[in-house]
């Protein structure tokens, strides 16, 4: 079947409005009851998460075994925090009612996967090994070009060897970051990318043209960054908003094409 288009009503974030814009590491605190979000997206966008971890579960999933501990770790923060920050969530034993009244049972041996079917963001593990991080788990259903099954057990600089801004200077002080990130203090950034193809699930290898005269969709993601207390693996939670491009206000859109002016143009 074709792939759904979902948008929100609105973008919460642009940070190519924000004073730094998009550039890397760029990350600040975040409220740790803000490490998640929920939005006006979240039926449609996690009934397509449903859909892509039933069809394409080997596409979208991945944990090597020694993530295991870390992803019983944020399956139990998950289900400890998401009903207890967000009243639409209603827990009874095992099973977790999401807003969109599905219910989750969760008490499974694929943890992570779990965790994928209850937050509107993809998670990713990372671990430190041999003093580098590296990407030990994922699920990763609205990858914006990349796929997981080529970039699991990889690390940071090699996570990020096709952004030509990842410089070895930003992979340093990013890998600082990493060891300095304390669990009670969630860091968040966001990027900005621009589609004519609106499926959230995008693992192509990236387009370098866009074409003229295209529907453009703007999509912002949302990433945060927290350290599980008990195991020390930092989760990395990417959360997917996308608008039309006409969604957006004058200034927001003339901002955007000054920041992006080749993937705007036509």
């Amino acid at each position: 079947m074709p792939a759904p288009t979902i948008c929100q009503s609105t973008l919460p974030i642009m940070p190519w409005m924000a004073v730094g814009g998009v550039r890397l590491p760029g990350l600040s605190p975040v409220p740790i009851e803000e490490w998640l979000a929920r939005d006006d997206a979240f039926a449609a966008q996690m009934s397509y998460r449903d859909h892509l971890i039933k069809t394409r579960r080997a596409h979208v999933f991945a944990c090597l075994p020694q993530a295991e501990p870390s992803a019983r770790e944020l399956l139990g923060i998950l289900l400890a925090e998401l009903p207890a920050n967000d009243a639409a969530y209603t827990k009874r034993g095992t099973t977790l009612t999401r807003p969109d009244t599905i219910s989750i049972e969760t008490k499974i041996d694929t943890p992570l996967l779990t965790a994928g079917t209850l937050a509107q963001e993809d998670f990713a593990l990372l671990q430190k090994e041999d003093d580098t991080y590296r990407l030990t788990g994922g699920i990763i259903c609205f990858p914006a070009h990349w796929k997981l099954g080529t970039k699991i057990g990889k690390t940071l600089t090699d996570l990020h060897a096709p952004v030509a801004e990842y410089t070895p200077d930003i992979a340093a002080r990013t890998a600082r970051i990493f060891d300095n990130l304390r669990p009670e203090t969630p860091l968040m950034r966001a990027n900005v990318l621009i589609y004519t193809n609106p499926d959230l699930h995008q693992p192509a290898a990236e387009t370098k043209t866009v074409a003229k005269k295209a529907p453009r969709f703007v999509r912002v993601e949302r990433q945060t960054l927290r350290r599980l207390p008990r195991t020390g693996a930092i989760a990395f939670a990417i959360h997917t908003y996308q608008v039309p491009a006409q969604a957006l206000g004058t200034e927001q859109f003339e901002a955007l094409k000054a920041a992006r002016p080749e993937m705007l143009d036509g």
